[in-house]
C-alpha cells in the first residue's frame, strides 16, 4: 500500500499547466532534480491548484517536512524501501536469506540517485515496478504448487513488460536472458533465441501500427517508416510507434500530433509500450500454452492493466492528452500491486474468492482517478494542445508564452515563440501558426493573417492555418 501511496501522489499534478509556469519550471527543471521542482513548487502556496485528494496526498506531506525537496525525497526513501524489502523476501524465498540481505542493500543503496538530474522513472518508478514484479513471483510460488524458477522468470519478464518501461526492447530480453542463464541454468544462446521470440511480436505489432498509420501511401514508403521505426528501437529507446499510437487514440488533433511524422510524443508513448508491450507479451504466453503459473501472473497483470485502459482512453475523449504520459506509466503498478498483493494474501482461498478481493481493493482506485479526470476537465482545458508534444525545452517556452500573453505581454509571447525555432525540434510552420494564433487571439488580424500565410507556405495542408487564414481575414476592417 506504501507503493500505492507513492506513485498515485505524482498522478494528479506532473504535467499541470501551473507546473510548467515560466516561474518553477523554466527555472528549475534544467538545473534540479525532479524531487527539488516538485517540491518547490508545491510549497510556493499553490493547493489551490489541485484537487481534494491531490492536496491530501501531495501537500500536506510536503508541508509538514519544511518544504524543501526532503519531502519528495522521503516518498522515494519509501518505494526503494519496499522496493528493497522485495528483493529481499524474493530472494529468501527462493534462494537463501544472506543473499537476499545482500541485494536488498545493494538496491537500497541506489536510493540517493533520485536527488540526480535523472528521468524521473529512474528515480522511483523502477523500483516501484521491481516491487511490484518480485512481490508478483513470491505470490505465485505460493499460489501454484507447480510453477517452476523457469516458469517464474518468464513471469517477472512479462510483469515488467506489462509495467511498461521504456526500455521495454532493451530490458526485457535482458532481464529475461539473465534469469534464465542464472536461475535456470539454460545455455546462453537458447536464452537469447527466446528473448527474441518474447519481443519479436510486440515490435511487429507496433512497428505495424506505424507503418499503416503513417499515411504513406505507397508500400515502400510503408516499409521505410516500419525500417526507421526499427533503426529507432535498436539505436536508442525513442519508439516512433509512440506517433503511430498516438495517431490512434488521438487522431482529430492535428497540429501537435499528425503534423509533426516521425516524431515521438511521450505522451502517448508509455502508454503504447505498456499496453501493447503488455498485452502482446500475454499473447505469447496464450499461444504458448505454457505453465499455469505464468497464465496466473499474466491474469493478474491484464486485470492490473484494464482500469488504466479505461482511464487513459476517458482522458484521451475529454482532449486531456498530456497527462497520458504519467498515465500509462504510473497506474500499472497502482492497479496491478493490489491484485497482486491480494494474490499473496488470498493464496488458500479459491480463485473466484480472489478475483471478487482484487476488484474490491481495485475499483475505489479507479473511482478515484476517474474523479481526477472529471477534475481536470475543468482545468485550463485550452492549454491541453500545447502540451500534446513530447516534454522538453519547448514546453517551458510555450508555457511561458502562455503566461505571457495571458499577462497581456503579446510581444514578448512571440519572442518566447521565437525562440522554439532554434532552441527545438519544432517545425517552422507550426511556430508560425502558433504566432498567428497568439496575435489573432490579441486582435491583430492583418499581422496573424501574414504568419498563417507563412505557415501554409511552409506546409500547404496544415489545416489550422487555414482556419486561422480565413478568421484573420474575416477580422480585418472593410476597405
Amino acid at each position: 500500500m506504501l507503493v500505492i501511496l507513492a506513485c498515485a501522489v505524482h498522478l494528479p499534478f506532473l504535467n499541470h499547466p501551473f507546473f510548467l509556469d515560466d516561474h518553477i519550471w523554466y527555472r528549475f527543471a534544467l538545473n534540479h532534480s525532479w524531487s527539488e521542482v516538485f517540491a518547490r513548487a508545491l510549497w510556493q502556496g499553490e493547493g489551490q491548484h489541485y484537487s481534494p485528494l491531490a492536496q491530501l496526498l501531495i501537500l500536506a506531506p510536503l508541508k509538514l517536512t519544511g518544504g524543501s525537496f526532503i519531502g519528495t525525497y522521503l516518498f522515494g526513501w519509501v518505494i526503494h524501501t519496499v522496493a528493497a524489502l522485495s528483493v529481499y523476501r524474493f530472494c529468501r524465498h527462493f534462494f537463501s536469506d544472506r543473499f537476499g540481505a545482500v541485494a536488498a542493500a545493494c538496491l537500497w543503496a541506489l536510493h540517493p540517485l533520485q536527488v540526480l538530474p535523472v528521468h524521473f522513472v529512474t528515480a522511483y518508478f523502477v523500483p516501484a515496478g521491481i516491487a511490484c514484479a518480485l512481490n508478483a513471483m513470491v505470490a505465485m510460488s505460493r499460489h501454484t504448487a507447480a510453477g517452476s524458477r523457469g516458469d517464474l522468470a518468464q513471469a517477472l519478464v512479462l510483469a515488467l513488460g506489462a509495467y511498461g518501461l521504456s526500455e521495454f526492447f532493451i530490458l526485457v530480453p535482458g532481464y529475461y536472458v539473465l534469469l534464465r542463464v542464472l536461475v535456470t541454468g539454460q545455455r546462453i544462446f537458447p536464452a537469447l533465441a527466446g528473448a527474441f521470440k518474447l519481443v519479436l511480436p510486440a515490435f511487429l505489432i507496433i512497428g505495424g501500427w506505424l507503418a499503416f498509420a503513417s499515411g504513406e501511401s505507397h508500400l515502400t514508403g510503408k516499409i521505410a517508416v516500419l525500417g526507421y521505426s526499427a533503426t529507432q528501437y535498436l539505436a536508442n529507446w525513442s519508439a516512433l510507434a509512440s506517433w503511430a499510437v498516438s495517431r490512434l487514440v488521438v487522431p482529430w488533433d492535428p497540429v501537435y500530433v499528425k503534423n509533426i511524422p516521425l516524431h515521438a510524443p511521450a505522451a502517448v508513448y508509455w502508454m503504447g509500450l505498456g499496453i501493447v508491450g503488455g498485452m502482446s507479451a500475454a499473447v505469447v504466453v496464450f499461444l504458448r500454452g505454457i505453465s499455469p503459473a505464468v497464465r496466473v501472473a499474466v491474469g493478474w497483470m491484464l486485470l492490473g492493466l484494464a482500469p488504466t485502459l479505461v482511464t487513459c482512453f476517458v482522458h484521451a475523449a475529454s482532449g486531456m492528452v498530456f497527462e497520458l504520459h504519467w498515465l500509462g506509466l504510473a497506474l500499472v503498478p497502482c492497479y496491478a500491486l493490489p491484485a497482486l498483493v491480494c494474490t499473496d494474501i488470498s493464496r488458500r482461498r479459491t480463485p473466484a474468492k480472489a478475483v471478487m478481493a482484487a476488484m474490491i481493493l481495485i475499483l475505489p482506485l479507479t473511482a478515484l482517478t476517474l474523479r481526477e479526470v472529471a477534475f481536470w476537465q475543468d482545468e485550463e482545458r485550452y492549454s491541453t494542445r500545447w502540451l500534446a508534444v513530447s516534454p522538453g525545452n519547448h514546453l517551458a517556452l510555450i508555457s511561458l508564452a502562455q503566461q505571457q500573453e495571458r499577462r497581456g505581454d503579446i510581444d514578448a509571447a512571440l519572442r518566447s515563440v521565437d525562440l522554439m525555432s532554434t532552441t527545438t525540434a519544432i517545425p517552422r510552420h507550426i511556430v508560425e501558426l502558433m504566432r498567428g494564433q497568439i496575435l489573432l487571439r490579441a486582435g491583430r488580424p492583418s499581422e496573424a493573417a501574414r504568419h498563417f500565410e507563412a505557415a501554409l507556405r511552409h506546409k500547404p495542408d496544415l489545416s489550422d492555418a487555414r482556419v486561422g487564414l480565413r478568421q484573420a481575414r474575416a477580422a480585418l476592417p472593410l476597405p
